[in-house]
């Protein structure tokens, strides 16, 4: 299982950064706007074929809401919570006591990389996890534009 700070990881890739500057109607909707689409469109992508088991999980906070909202995109769980650190790290503790698979945690909170290691989790920076998504966007470029030039020689 990969758990990822979704607004950890839009925060360090400049790619993703920049819409994030406004949140919609005074807070975050408790829908997928478009820079979350793009981080959750590139994990797609990125677990494909599937490795991990991938649970975003976004900050609700200025939305008013107090409760875990849950939903599924393309495969990957997305969870929109008051504090991602706090589910984070309760993930991190009942996957810990079930004791029945890997988990890693990709985040650059130091709180939540001593919580992962502490619980026996793997933690994956989020500099290494967007290089990581980088690589898997360059390496699908290359293989459209492969799949392209091969049905244009195709083609009279």
């Amino acid at each position: 299982m990969l758990l990822v700070d979704g607004y950890n990881v839009i925060g360090y890739w400049a790619r993703l950064k920049k819409p994030q500057s406004a949140p919609h109607n005074g807070g975050w909707n408790l829908t997928l706007p478009s820079l979350d689409r793009l981080l959750l469109d590139d994990l797609v992508e990125y677990n494909s074929p599937k490795r991990y088991d991938i649970v975003v999980v976004f900050d609700s906070a200025g939305t008013g809401s107090r409760s875990d909202h849950v939903e599924s995109y393309l495969g990957l769980g997305v969870v929109f919570t008051p504090s991602a650190d706090l589910y984070i790290e309760q993930e991190l503790r009942r996957i810990a006591a079930e004791g029945q698979r890997p988990v890693w945690a990709a985040t650059a909170d130091r709180a939540i990389q001593v919580a992962a290691t502490n619980y026996g989790a793997n933690v994956m920076s989020t500099k290494r996890l967007v290089e990581e998504l980088k690589g898997s966007r360059a390496a699908s470029a290359t293989l459209v534009g492969e799949w392209n030039r091969q049905e244009s020689s195709r083609r009279p």
